[in-house]
């Protein structure tokens, strides 16, 4: 039963990677433009969801990394792309850090902060964070921090 089971979950990874590499080289043999070819990777990319492991079982059988053919270019977009998420991950999570920082810091000055002023830590970027943290130093409440009251 075990061996059947992986069995099943290795033939859909197989598929999977197969299908992605359809939809790859069909972009490929119908844009030949290299911006459009990005825009459109990014599509398949977030559409077919492949697992670190898929991913490795794409680059072994599907691309040429020899550069010798615009499958060299793939594998560069693929880390490309890869890159991009990674940085975007870093970012959302130090913006997380920060408004979480921030929202312990006016808890621990002006006592339980109510849900509006939690949830406009939540959205704000950095920036903004950075400026309602040095409003924090001078600030007589957790909505003047935020501008919330005059």
């Amino acid at each position: 039963m075990v061996r059947q089971a992986h069995h099943e979950r290795l033939n859909s990874t197989v598929l999977r990677v197969e299908v992605y590499a359809r939809a790859v080289d069909g972009l490929l043999a119908l844009e030949p433009d290299w911006n459009k070819q990005r825009k459109y990777f990014d599509f398949i990319d977030a559409y077919a969801e492949l697992s670190e492991d898929e991913v490795a079982r794409y680059s072994t059988e599907y691309i040429d990394t020899t550069g010798g053919n615009t499958m060299g270019g793939l594998v560069t977009l693929i880390e490309e792309k890869r890159q991009e998420s990674w940085q975007n991950g870093r970012q959302e999570g130090r913006q997380e850090g920060e408004a979480s920082l921030l929202l312990r810091l006016m808890e621990l000055r002006f006592g339980s902060v109510d849900a509006t002023i939690r949830h406009r830590l939540q959205a704000a970027d950095a920036e903004t964070l950075l400026r309602w943290g040095e409003r924090l130093l001078n600030a007589t409440s957790a909505e003047e921090v935020l501008h919330l009251k005059t």
